[in-house]
């Protein structure tokens, strides 16, 4: 019987794709069914494999006479792969190869080799994979993969030829049509020798320890760059007008895509498992029907589209780090009206989208979830006022997020969308065109969710005249509008709360869930009841304590004993650290009693909660002395950091110190500001 699907390896090649297949590894070729530990490679061996049967049906020796072993069952070859790169003894006996294929296993096999400058670079670039597993993060992947390509520029050194002039003529010969080369180096020579195949219509690459592709044939049809190290997608050549298929997954491609790049009778496009944070699909090429971007760093802000997609037909977002709500499945079903099949799991969602990924057809689930969120309700909150059970006023809490970036609208038909199974069940519940009431009566509490377009506001009301399920009511729907404005904004927001008497206790509780629990001495660093407030002086002769709003505290410094505050001025645009109090000047700072005051105003300021008002930790060195660091907290709204190392340091405007207010001699040091730049210098 004629063998149309052959392999032929050495006996270390072999022995690493039968321990690749035990370990289930990706770039296992599972050669083979039986199990490497339950079978003894002979050493120093060729072997035929039969692929479709998984069978070997010769070994052999290198010196053997090959015209008694190459027999007719092998004359109908149409696929044929080796484990090797030294090919010129066997290519004469095939003469109908259609898919050919060159595993090399390059850096395994040259371990073998008898140069020890070889295996000892081998040695180094095979240690630098394996420990790319363990990169917890993109920087440090990156730094890795950076490191590797100064290692492979040494591999062309080394006494091999990936693809000489024999292996050329005897794809051209038998007029190949598929290609493809795994697991060796390319270098600028193989590239130029891959131009002269001008019958190969599909080529795969994978694992060249390459960072770019600068030409290809023009004959192309499908191209398979994959696990290379390309970061920018502009080194790869796409030039390449009768490409269907492209796929450059698993490299490390972080650079913004912009679909008018790619060819215009490209069909399908997999840039799976990059670091791709910045993709627009406007322009993107009409026939485009599949489109793979699983296991980027893609946003709800970050996927842009502007005008609606009639091509697509698949797409698969899995592992990014979307949000899925309301408003998302609204912008696909918007967006991509063909859609007949979309992959959205292991993003970010509720337990309600939860339903999208339990089956195959997650479109249909969408578009079955986007029916049932088909509100629209006409009754006001105004009208409902008398209506509303305030159970006495007995007890209440009271809870408002406000920020003119908060899209209300949006918010309240989330918040319709994902209570309205819950609510069905209510006996007494009132849907609002600003948000919903209901009135729990068997535990004798009412709740009130809605939006005032006024003040740019969501508001959580409770009120009970029992305080026995009061606190679980509290807690389940204060977590789930935190959830929910977070997912629709993608940002984190400290609302305000007040309650009645009996139930102030729960401030402190709500402090620490937003992360604002810290003081000093009896005060909390951050007043949290009318605006966002830092604590800037609490001195003794004070009758209270004085707190600055956030966006007028320019930088705070931090030093052994002390946190100084460097507040602004807007009227005359003048930085102060003193502030007056009938007629006495305080200096705006606290006594630090240790590290833990230290790293609790870090945590204040730095809390992710305060979203725009959020500061970040910079380092100074006086005199440029990196032997006499400063710590100082930032506002990023007034001050721009320069260098990635966070050691220099300019105002956004052009303001100058109050000489009346201001005290810029901190101890050994003081604070000037040249040309905007803040530094730090030694008192003289």
């Amino acid at each position: 019987m004629e063998i149309k699907e052959l392999s032929i390896l050495t006996s270390e090649k072999l022995k690493y794709e039968l321990i690749k297949s035990d370990l289930e590894l990706d770039d296992s070729d599972l050669i083979l069914d039986s199990v490497m530990y339950e079978r003894t490679v002979p050493p120093n061996k060729l072997f035929l494999i039969d692929m479709e049967e998984k069978v070997v049906i010769r070994e052999f020796n290198e010196d053997d006479d090959y015209n008694t072993i190459f027999d007719k069952r092998l004359d109908g070859v149409e696929i044929l792969k080796f484990g090797f790169f030294d090919l010129s003894k066997f290519l004469p006996f095939f003469t109908k190869v259609k898919v050919f294929a060159i595993h090399g296993d390059f850096i395994d096999l040259m371990l073998f080799s008898a140069d020890e400058n070889a295996r000892e670079l081998l040695t180094k670039i095979k240690f630098k994979l394996l420990f790319s597993r363990f990169a917890n993060s993109i920087k440090e992947r990156l730094n890795l993969e950076s490191e590797l390509l100064d290692l492979y520029k040494e591999i062309y050194n080394l006494p091999y030829d990936a693809l000489p002039q024999s292996t050329i003529d005897f794809i051209n010969n038998n007029k190949s049509r598929v290609l493809e080369l795994g697991w060796l180096p390319l270098s600028n020579k193989d590239l130029e020798n891959l131009l002269r195949l001008n019958k190969v219509e599909e080529l795969y690459l994978l694992y060249n320890f390459r960072n770019s592709f600068k030409r290809f044939s023009k004959t192309l049809k499908v191209l398979s760059v994959r696990f290379n190290f390309i970061i920018n997608i502009n080194e790869i050549y796409l030039d390449l007008p009768k490409l269907i298929n492209l796929d450059l997954s698993g490299n490390s491609i972080f650079s913004p895509i912009n679909f008018n790049i790619f060819p215009k009778k490209i069909e399908c496009i997999d840039l799976s498992s990059n670091f791709i944070d910045d993709l627009s699909l406007d322009n993107s090429p009409p026939k485009l029907e599949d489109l793979i971007l699983k296991n980027n760093q893609l946003t709800n802000e970050s996927f842009i589209i502007s005008q609606a997609n009639y091509s697509l037909k698949f797409l698969d977002l899995r592992n990014n780090q979307i949000i899925i709500n309301l408003e998302f499945l609204e912008f696909i079903d918007k967006f991509f009206p063909n859609l007949t099949n979309i992959y959205l799991d292991g993003n970010h969602s509720d337990n309600y989208i939860q339903q999208l990924f339990e089956g195959d057809d997650q479109l249909e689930s969408i578009k079955v979830l986007l029916a049932e969120a088909e509100f629209g309700y006409e009754e006001s909150i105004e009208n409902i006022r008398d209506k509303i059970n305030l159970y006495n006023n007995k007890n209440f809490i009271k809870v408002l997020w406000k920020s003119n970036r908060l899209p209300l609208d949006i918010i309240i038909r989330e918040i319709q969308f994902r209570l309205y199974d819950y609510l069905e069940k209510l006996e007494t519940k009132i849907y609002l065109n600003e948000g919903v009431y209901c009135d729990f009566q068997s535990c004798m509490t009412s709740m009130l969710i809605y939006k005032n377009d006024e003040d740019h506001s969501i508001s959580f009301e409770l009120y009970s005249n029992s305080l026995n399920f009061f606190i679980d009511y509290f807690f389940k729907y204060l977590d789930f509008l935190k959830i929910v404005i977070e997912d629709v904004t993608s940002n984190r927001l400290i609302p305000y709360f007040t309650s009645s008497n009996k139930l102030n206790y729960l401030k402190d509780y709500f402090r620490i869930i937003y992360k604002v629990q810290h003081k000093v001495k009896k005060h909390y660093y951050l007043n949290i009841d009318n605006d966002k407030e830092f604590l800037i002086s609490d001195h003794k002769q004070l009758l209270k304590p004085i707190y600055m709003p956030l966006r007028d505290v320019l930088f705070v410094v931090l030093s052994s004993k002390k946190a100084y505050s460097f507040c602004k001025n807007d009227n005359n645009c003048k930085i102060y650290n003193k502030i007056k109090v009938n007629e006495t000047l305080f200096n705006t700072e606290l006594t630090i009693r240790g590290g833990v005051d230290k790293q609790n105003i870090k945590e204040i300021l730095n809390n992710v909660y305060l979203n725009e008002n959020r500061f970040i930790e910079i380092d100074l060195y006086i005199d440029d002395n990196i032997g006499k660091k400063v710590s100082l907290l930032v506002n990023t709204n007034h001050i721009k950091v320069e260098d990635e190392n966070y050691t220099k340091v300019y105002l956004n405007k052009n303001f100058e110190f109050d000489n009346l207010l201001l005290n810029n001699s901190l101890g050994t040091y003081k604070i000037e500001i040249e040309k905007n730049e803040i530094r730090l210098v030694s008192n003289i």
